[in-house]
């Protein structure tokens, strides 16, 4: 007869101090390193969350702000470091994005929305109208544009002639 040990796996405690000191030295290094500061906040806040911590401002006694401001201090003084250490505060309170300027939307190309969603004709048929009334109204508005788009207008003009049988 066998007999297996049971072998007990530790799982890693998460050092909530630790990595505030580590997301304030990634956030020292360059907007380069913003990626992984982004990823530690965002671990902090899934570990405020679940622990329902709250992290405290610079002012308190809250040993997370207190390991982050060790190392922020370091690279920051006055109002900077002030500001780096509320938006700390709300990436691991409320999930914010972390940066030194978090309301920024990232740029790229824009485009307005008239031009994306704005068509160039448009027609408009009244609903149980009779055949010939549309293509009366066809040429119509077709007769009004007959000096800018001479080809395509003659085109289109000798399209209905063709369909009413002139």
């Amino acid at each position: 007869m066998t007999i297996k040990k049971s072998t007990v796996q530790k799982v890693p405690t998460f050092n909530a101090v630790q990595t505030a000191k580590d997301v304030a030295s990634f956030k020292a290094q360059g907007d380069s390193f913003t990626a992984k500061a982004n990823e530690s906040a965002s671990a902090l806040h899934k570990y405020c969350a679940k622990s329902k911590i709250k992290v405290g401002t610079m002012k308190s006694d809250c040993m997370i702000m207190a390991g982050f401001v060790s190392v922020a201090e370091k690279f920051y003084a006055g109002q900077i470091l002030a500001n780096l250490c509320t938006t700390f505060r709300k990436a691991c309170n409320e999930g914010k994005v972390f940066g030194h300027n978090p309301n920024r939307k990232p740029s790229g190309a824009k485009t307005s929305k008239s031009a994306e969603s704005a068509s160039i004709v448009r027609l408009t048929i009244v609903k149980d109208s009779d055949i010939s009334e549309v293509a009366q109204g066809l040429r119509e508005a077709l007769e009004g544009k007959r000096e800018q788009y001479a080809e395509l207008v003659s085109f289109l003009i000798d399209a209905i002639d063709e369909f009413e049988g002139v």
